[in-house]
């Protein structure tokens, strides 16, 4: 791994840990080992820093959502195993990166906000996408388009890892996973 990436992923790791705030390029070049004109090589301003962050976040979303849809052919599963993703995140204390940037969207720069608003586009169509082929393999009928359902899904999702936060449970993840269950069943 070269000092870029050793950068984004400590800087990755420290977003999902709500610790944007501690973010300084003399943290990460301490903690990283390099030096501090080694991380503004990199990333002249923390903006770009962030904005690169987020991107290469996106990137792996895309990744585990095509790892996703190979491991599991039945759409059902695939959302199923994203609420089992959020499980894994809530162990390891960390929050979804794009709803910590939301959680703080003012305070970051236009591109920024346009990346956050990029990554929820990207994570809502792959979730509405496999809902809309649950239904048509069901033809399930709740009151949800599969637009609706998708928003539910991701809005219960960002709450609960966020709501269970500062719990040492996961209850709250739990109960949406039984609610993805029923909007899913």
């Amino acid at each position: 791994m070269n000092n870029r990436e050793k950068i984004l992923q400590y800087t990755i790791d420290k977003i999902q840990r709500g610790k944007v705030s501690e973010l300084s390029f003399r943290t990460i070049a301490n903690e990283i080992g390099v030096k501090s004109s080694s991380v503004h090589y990199y990333f002249p301003k923390k903006d770009d820093l962030i904005l690169q962050a987020l991107n290469s976040y996106r990137e792996i979303c895309v990744e585990y959502f095509q790892a996703i849809n190979a491991k599991f052919p039945e759409p059902r599963s695939r959302i199923r195993a994203l609420a089992d993703f959020f499980l894994a995140s809530k162990k390891e204390e960390k929050m979804c990166l794009g709803g910590m940037l939301s959680s703080i969207y003012e305070e970051n720069d236009e591109q920024t906000q346009k990346g956050i608003d990029v990554f929820f586009t990207v994570f809502h169509n792959w979730v509405e996408e496999n809902i809309h082929l649950a239904y048509q393999k069901s033809k399930l009928k709740i009151g949800l388009s599969p637009r609706q359902a998708a928003r539910v899904i991701i809005c219960s999702l960002e709450g609960a890892l966020l709501l269970d936060r500062n719990k040492k449970s996961a209850n709250h993840i739990k109960v949406c996973k039984e609610l993805i269950d029923e909007i899913l069943d």
